[in-house]
């Protein structure tokens, strides 16, 4: 596929551009936790302190000043990036996979975990350093927001609390080492008939 109406869609026939576009995923996944309105309650200012029931009512049910809009948006960018993932497990594997299964998918997530790992390990020097960031983003509620990203029944759950053992600095991706498999594509099976847990 060549000209300018293709140039969008990335060639997965290249690590770098393979690694483009998990780097895209993996923001879609992150998409509420970096949102800076996610850490303030509706009307809250700058460093204002909230009551205890506010508190509840922020970490409980996620309710924050994204306006419901783009907190859809955050929802279905999430999943398509789930979405793409389970695809790239199903369709690439590492070359020591003699079994040629969803090996990739353990280097996959743990680029997740350790990009997780970044932004908590930013936080923390920034907090060290007295640097403000995201208005009434703390470590704690960073934290939170951490633990809920995914439910504890799904094999994504693992990532936060790899994110939580790594010290990272860095958003450095692990190197990933794939080829793709030799059998056609199902195209007749969508993308979104596959088996995601949110």
């Amino acid at each position: 596929m060549k000209g300018p109406a293709w140039q969008f869609i990335p060639d997965l026939k290249t690590p770098e551009s393979c690694n483009d576009l998990l780097a895209v995923c993996n923001l879609g996944i992150l998409l509420n936790l970096l949102d800076f309105e996610t850490y303030s309650y509706p009307g809250q200012g700058h460093n204002v302190k909230i009551s205890k029931a506010q508190k509840d009512q922020l970490y409980q049910y996620d309710y924050n000043m994204m306006p419901l809009m783009d907190r859809k948006a955050c929802v279905i960018a999430r999943g398509q990036a789930m979405e793409l993932h389970q695809w790239f497990f199903s369709h690439f594997h590492s070359p020591e996979d003699r079994q040629a299964t969803r090996l990739g998918e353990s280097s996959i997530l743990s680029t997740l975990a350790s990009q997780l790992s970044t932004v908590i390990g930013y936080k923390n020097l920034a907090v060290h350093y007295g640097i403000q960031g995201a208005p009434n983003c703390t470590p704690e509620a960073l934290r939170h927001q951490v633990q809920g990203l995914f439910p504890p029944d799904s094999h994504y759950f693992n990532v936060t609390a790899a994110s939580e053992k790594l010290s990272s600095t860095s958003m450095a991706f692990p190197e990933l080492a794939y080829t793709a498999r030799k059998e056609p594509l199902d195209f007749e099976r969508k993308i979104i008939a596959c088996d995601v847990k949110y």
